[in-house]
């Protein structure tokens, strides 16, 4: 007979049996003083029976008189199999189970002489591949619609977009708490009819308990719809409690954390934030909400009344894996059988410029002119204090991209296109 092969996602595992066109999906593990239980799920692929056996609460480490029940069971509703092959069948599923879930994940050895890869992206540089992402911002800042445009592109592995970002392929699950399955519809169906895009879908589910007592219905999905990238939507609703507990939080990512996923989640600002608008703004709750997302952007919505057009600024708030990157924009127009998408400067956006760094405003500025430029001038149009203008002028000179000639500063080559 054939041997097992065992995939798992969290305390989910499905052996699978090729030869024999069988599959055992084992859940709810719970471990007691004398026995390890669980519920086993005997399916078949072979068409000449119902693909569903039969499902029963099992103990993995039962003695040889309930295995052998259970082998009887099997050969009984799936008598394609010798009662020999059945036994041992019970006996690979309890002992590789068994041996995986004490396991864990294996300790392994870092090498120095490993060559290394750079960071990967689903979208560069918002969402980085197999990290928890975080995008926060207050309510009504379209974060929702532009991580909907973000995950249509994931999913279709849409590399020459409207959008300009490169993409790398992916499954998505978007977990909602937030709005209802009807309106989502509604919205992916704008969205692509923007893009000009042929139907598609993305996986969806909505959510009602919280992600950490939810987590084994989901490892289910995940494992069977082979997702590798994650939309919660939103986090303080998933966590279900308290989110300046610092227990809840560490609940929810614990729970994230076995599902082996690219996450993006979708959170609001600290209302502390929102009332004195600090320099830099941090997600709302637990620190830790901070602390563990490798990758935080902040997004911004301008919105005139009346208008049908929202303008989205993302701003890069912390990274643990890559450079800080420049802001970015977009510009959403609202028409009634679409939602168009367009790329956008954040340096054209008044209530964005503050957010770009001086260098980049003095190397914009000095592009623009096509001329050398003082100290005092480049203060003057930037609206910025001529000492703050000289110590990044020095800075841009010691990385070679500006040259100073008499009392004036100019760009000293055009290779300088991204400077931070």
């Amino acid at each position: 007979m054939s041997v097992p092969t065992i995939e798992s996602r969290g305390n989910i595992y499905v052996l699978r049996w090729e030869k024999e066109k069988l599959s055992v999906t084992v859940s709810h593990l719970s471990t007691h003083s004398d026995r390890t239980t669980c519920e086993l799920l005997f399916q078949t692929t072979d068409p000449t029976y119902n693909p569903h056996l039969f499902h029963q609460h099992f103990n993995l480490l039962a003695g040889s008189r309930s295995k052998g029940e259970l082998s009887n069971e099997l050969a009984r509703v799936y008598p394609t199999l010798e009662k020999i092959e059945s036994d041992t069948i019970i006996e690979q599923l309890c002992f590789k189970v068994l041996q995986q879930y004490r396991t864990g994940e294996p300790a392994v050895e870092l090498w120095n002489t490993v060559t290394t890869k750079d960071t990967t992206y689903k979208i560069f540089p918002l969402i980085a591949e197999d990290e928890a992402n975080l995008i926060f911002g207050d309510g009504g800042s379209g974060k929702s619609y532009i991580v909907l445009a973000f995950a249509i592109l994931i999913q279709l592995d849409y590399s020459d977009n409207p959008l300009c970002l490169p993409v790398k392929e992916g499954r998505v699950l978007w977990l909602d708490w937030e709005t209802s399955q009807q309106n989502m519809e509604r919205r992916i169906k704008l969205i692509t009819a923007g893009f000009g895009l042929p139907p598609l879908f993305i996986k969806y589910r909505y959510c009602k308990a919280r992600l950490a007592d939810d987590i084994e219905a989901i490892q289910k999905i995940c494992l069977e719809d082979n997702i590798n990238t994650l939309v919660i939507d939103s986090v303080g609703m998933s966590c279900g409690g308290d989110i300046n507990n610092a227990e809840i939080a560490n609940q929810f990512f614990t729970a994230f954390r076995s599902l082996n996923s690219t996450g993006i989640f979708i959170h609001h600002s600290s209302k502390a934030d929102m009332q004195k608008r600090k320099k830099k703004p941090s997600p709302i709750g637990s620190i830790y909400f901070y602390n563990y997302p490798r990758n935080i952007w902040e997004c911004r919505g301008i919105q005139e009344p009346g208008s049908d057009q929202l303008t989205i600024g993302l701003f890069h708030r912390k990274t643990n894996i890559d450079k800080y990157h420049h802001p970015l924009a977009f510009t959403l127009t609202f028409l009634d059988k679409e939602i168009d998408i367009v790329p956008d400067d954040p340096k054209n956006i008044p209530d964005f410029v503050a957010e770009i760094s001086i260098t980049s405003q003095i190397m914009d500025a000095l592009r623009k002119e096509k001329t050398k430029m003082s100290i005092e001038l480049l203060a003057e149009r930037l609206d910025q204090k001529p000492e703050s203008i000289r110590r990044s002028l020095y800075r841009l000179q010691h990385r070679e991209k500006v040259i100073k000639i008499g009392s004036d500063w100019g760009i000293k080559s055009e290779r300088e296109a991204n400077v931070t």
